[in-house]
């Protein structure tokens, strides 16, 4: 399959077409017609062809609709099954200041996203081109927030229809920041529970390692400035080293939840030059990096645990041999307790 330009693709409204022609077709629902219109080009005849002839049904393709469950409250959206007894979140940084077949790994990036269906995702270093694909091709599952729209690159949210209600949404800018980097935060109802979601992409390089803690300890301000009756996930390509920790005071009961799931080797590093070639460094070094991470402090009760954590985004994409990333994502899942 050729990787197409974004000016090649659809509109928004030419997809939709597609997508409820595709179900007329087959009788399937608005997510699989998404899906296999996206891995074949937005071709209807070879998506056709391609979903009857199929063996396997997609993870996330059971899908019904439903009223007044949109991410606010009063809309209309999809509800989709799962786990009320678990919440999932995904974050990663698309790496998309590099070009070299964006729209291909974009791609692959939605479609893992689609078939992960978490409730909530984190996305960093996120362009005009990859925002307008994921807008586009995630609009069936989630309803999407850029944290600016004056920076070349940024972060965003997407919070999954049916399963998370959104309260309120606030960017803060860091003041010294040489790299348009900020602070998104969302406060969310995700499945009964309150949630401050956070994400970042701090100040990158060992050049801009004062600058970066210093946004970091922005961030932990924020987190322990929130109600103790409110969780809080803080995830992102937050760009640190083993070393910097040693320079910041945690808050009480904050964890990172890598070391809270285990501290599994070979799920720790996700800037890994040994096995992503995405990038290369002079005289052939493959540094291994724990640059992304995702911490968790739990509400008074106790209700929410993280419970699993995994590296995502594996596999070469198979239109440029590339991975979706030069960083692998990460996908964490916590475990609601009954009240």
């Amino acid at each position: 399959m050729a990787e197409n330009s974004e000016e090649d693709l659809p509109s928004a409204t030419e997809c939709e077409a597609l997508c409820k022609r595709f179900s007329e077709v087959t009788t399937a629902n608005s997510i699989e017609a998404q899906m296999f219109l996206q891995d074949n080009d937005w071709c209807l005849e070879r998506s056709i062809q391609s979903y009857f002839s199929s063996e396997e049904t997609l993870p996330s393709a059971k899908v019904e609709s439903v009223i007044n469950s949109d991410v606010t409250k009063n809309d209309t959206t999809v509800n989709l099954p799962g786990n009320c007894h678990e919440i999932s979140l995904l974050t990663w940084n698309l790496d998309g200041l590099d070009d070299v077949s964006l729209v291909a790994r974009t791609r692959a990036a939605i479609k893992l996203i689609n078939n992960e269906c978490t409730d909530i995702v984190f996305l960093q270093e996120v362009v005009a081109i990859s925002w307008d694909i994921i807008q586009r091709d995630t609009q069936m599952l989630y309803h999407s927030i850029k944290a600016c729209s004056d920076s070349r690159y940024f972060t965003a949210v997407l919070l999954k229809k049916g399963t998370v209600l959104l309260d309120k949404q606030e960017v803060k800018p860091f003041p010294l920041s040489t790299m348009s980097r900020k602070l998104q935060i969302v406060s969310a109802n995700v499945k009964g529970v309150d949630i401050k979601l956070l994400t970042s992409h701090l100040e990158s390089t060992a050049a801009h390692a004062a600058e970066r803690l210093r946004q970091f300890r922005m961030c932990m301000n924020e987190i322990t400035g929130t109600s103790p009756n409110v969780n809080v996930i803080f995830g992102g390509d937050l760009n640190l080293g083993a070393r910097d920790l040693t320079y910041v005071t945690l808050p009480v009961g904050l964890v990172d939840v890598w070391e809270a799931t285990g501290s599994i080797p070979e799920k720790k590093y996700t800037w890994d030059m040994k096995y992503n070639n995405n990038k290369q460094m002079t005289g052939g070094a493959t540094p291994r990096c724990r640059f992304d991470r995702v911490f968790f402090k739990a509400a008074n009760n106790n209700q929410v645990q993280p419970t699993e954590f995994h590296l995502k985004g594996l596999e070469r994409v198979q239109d440029c041999s590339r991975f979706p990333s030069d960083h692998w994502g990460i996908l964490c899942k916590f475990h609601i307790n009954p009240e």
